[in-house]
């Protein structure tokens, strides 16, 4: 049995409860916003996987809040998930823990889910099994061998069909290549954009985030 710890965090301010040691920051939109949007937007991250995963998270779940969206910044903690030598290995225990910390934060609505690198995995073995009003896959694995510290040995096949907005997201470079390879951009779906930046990180890529939330609807 596990006996681990939550870190939850709600408006910078820190709850103890029990379970793991992942953790969630909720911020709500701001009073100056001149519009309140119903659907959250959750940036997740896996830093003790992979930091790569966390850059640029913080940057945007505080942003978006001044244009009235609720944020909900979390981390799985993948190490402590993993750390049994019989779950070792194995996805079967980490998707389940970000639905926990999604329920934990009271997302009143099916969040739009934007995750990075080995995060990009998480988030899609998620969305598998769980309701998502939108996906955005920054700068996204070519497949689990991409990301040096991922240690799953077993083979994820990722269940769900793009019929919902989904964004991969990248440098434009990487990204033509991610375009001949990507699973979810060989299926040519009106679903899936495919947004090119000049730099990851920065206030460009927060404007083209911006607008594809408009584009969706959100």
């Amino acid at each position: 049995m596990w006996l681990r710890q939550y870190r939850v965090l709600i408006g910078g301010s820190r709850v103890a409860t029990k379970r793991y040691a992942s953790s969630h920051i909720k911020r709500h939109p701001s009073t100056s916003a001149v519009r309140e949007v119903p659907t959250p937007l959750v940036f997740l991250s896996a830093r003790s996987w992979d930091p790569n995963s966390d850059m640029g998270m913080r940057h945007l779940a505080s942003w978006f809040p001044e244009r009235g969206y609720t944020t909900i910044e979390i981390d799985v903690d993948v190490e402590s998930l993993n750390d049994d030598s019989t779950m070792w290995g194995s996805y079967e225990p980490i998707y389940p823990e970000l639905g926990s910390q999604i329920r934990l934060a009271d997302a009143p609505w099916p969040p739009v889910l934007f995750a990075r690198s080995a995060g990009s995995l998480i988030a899609q073995t998620y969305i598998s099994s769980n309701p998502s009003t939108g996906l955005c896959l920054i700068s996204p694995p070519f497949s689990n061998a991409d990301v040096q510290n991922v240690r799953m040995t077993t083979r994820v096949d990722y269940t769900f069909e793009p019929k919902f907005p989904i964004a991969i997201l990248d440098e434009t470079e990487r990204l033509a290549k991610l375009q001949a390879h990507h699973r979810l951009l060989q299926f040519n779906s009106p679903w899936v954009s495919a947004l090119p930046v000049n730099t990851l990180g920065g206030q460009e890529m927060v404007n083209i985030l911006e607008r594809w939330l408009d584009d969706i609807g959100v």
